[in-house]
C-alpha cells in the first residue's frame, strides 16, 4: 500500500513538473516586436454614409493626435481606400497626401513635437474586403445587415486608423442609413435624426479610451429589448433582427446577473457605459 501510494505521488509529481513545462514553454519562431508609434490618436471620429445593397462606405474621419517626437508625416493604415482629399480640421487647410494600397502619409505643414495638437479630416470612400461585412437577411427579402469585426487589423479596410492594439483613443461614429435601418455602436446614442429621402443619421459616442479594434458597427433592422440595469444604474439591452425578440428574450435573459457576478468575481465593477448584445443573421467570424 505505501510503495502504491508512493507511486501515486510520484506519478502525480512527474505530470504536474511536464505541465509546468509545457505551460511555459516560449513561442518559437522569428521575432517580432511591438510596433514603434509616432503620434498617440487623443479621439477618432467618422461621419459615414453606408449603402448595404452596394456594400459601400463613403465619408469623412476627423483624427486628433499628439507627435510622441517630432514629425513631419503621419503615416495611418489605410487599405484599399480611395483617399479623395485631407484637410486641416480647424484651419481648413489643404494637406498633401500620398495613398497607396495599405498606407496614407499625410504632410504636416511644418513639423510638429509632443507640445503640439493636430487633427484633420480625411475624406474617402471604400468597398471594403473585410472588417465590415454585408450580409442579405435571410428571413426577410430585401433588407440587408452589415457588421463589422476588426480584431487582426481588419479595422483599415473601412477606416484610415493606427491599425495595432498599442493606442487607445476616445471615439464617435455618425452614421447616415436608409431607413428602416437601424445603427448600433460603441458608448451613448448621443442623437438619431430624421433627414430627407428617407434618410436616417446616428450618432454615437465612446467617452472612455479603448483599442481601435473594439470600434463596433452594426446596421439592420433592429427591435430593442431591454433587461434589467446591472447593479440598478447601467443600461442592459438585447437587439435582435425584427421578428426575433422572443428568441432573444431567451438567449439573453441572465445577462444582467452574468456582468454583476463577474464584476464581483474579479472586483472590478463593469466600466463601460451600457452593456448591448446584438444578435445579427449567419455572423460569420
Amino acid at each position: 500500500m505505501t510503495k502504491l501510494l508512493h507511486l501515486h505521488v510520484a506519478t502525480l509529481l512527474m505530470l504536474f513538473g511536464v505541465f509546468q513545462v509545457l505551460a511555459q514553454k516560449l513561442q518559437t519562431g522569428a521575432y517580432h516586436a511591438d510596433r514603434e508609434r509616432s503620434f498617440d490618436i487623443l479621439h477618432y471620429k467618422a461621419d459615414l454614409s453606408i449603402d448595404l445593397p452596394g456594400g459601400q462606405v463613403k465619408g469623412e474621419a476627423t483624427i486628433t493626435l499628439h507627435p510622441l517626437h517630432t514629425i513631419d508625416t503621419v503615416s495611418l493604415d489605410a487599405w484599399h481606400l480611395k483617399i479623395h482629399g485631407v484637410r486641416d480640421a480647424r484651419s481648413g487647410d489643404v494637406l498633401n497626401f500620398r495613398s497607396g494600397d495599405r498606407v496614407l502619409d499625410v504632410a504636416l505643414p511644418s513639423k510638429q513635437g509632443p507640445g503640439d495638437t493636430l487633427a484633420f479630416d480625411v475624406q474617402y470612400d471604400c468597398t471594403p474586403r473585410a472588417g465590415m461585412y454585408f450580409a442579405k437577411d435571410p428571413h426577410h427579402a430585401g433588407q440587408w445587415s452589415a457588421y463589422t469585426y476588426g480584431e487582426g487589423g481588419l479595422h483599415a479596410n473601412w477606416l484610415p486608423i493606427y491599425n495595432d492594439v498599442n493606442d487607445k483613443f476616445t471615439s464617435e461614429m455618425v452614421v447616415t442609413v436608409s431607413a428602416p435601418y437601424t445603427v448600433l455602436s460603441n458608448g451613448i446614442l448621443a442623437e438619431s435624426a430624421n433627414l430627407s429621402n428617407g434618410r436616417v443619421r446616428y450618432h454615437w459616442r465612446q467617452d472612455l479610451p479603448h483599442s481601435n479594434y473594439l470600434i463596433a458597427l452594426y446596421v439592420g433592422d433592429f427591435e430593442e429589448g431591454k433587461l434589467e440595469p446591472a447593479f440598478g444604474t447601467i443600461p442592459m439591452s438585447y437587439w435582435t433582427i425584427r421578428g426575433k425578440m422572443q428568441e432573444g428574450a431567451s438567449v439573453f435573459r441572465t445577462t444582467t446577473k452574468m456582468v454583476e457576478f463577474f464584476s464581483q468575481r474579479f472586483s472590478y465593477r463593469y466600466p463601460w457605459v451600457k452593456y448591448d448584445q446584438v444578435a445579427i443573421p449567419d455572423y460569420a467570424i
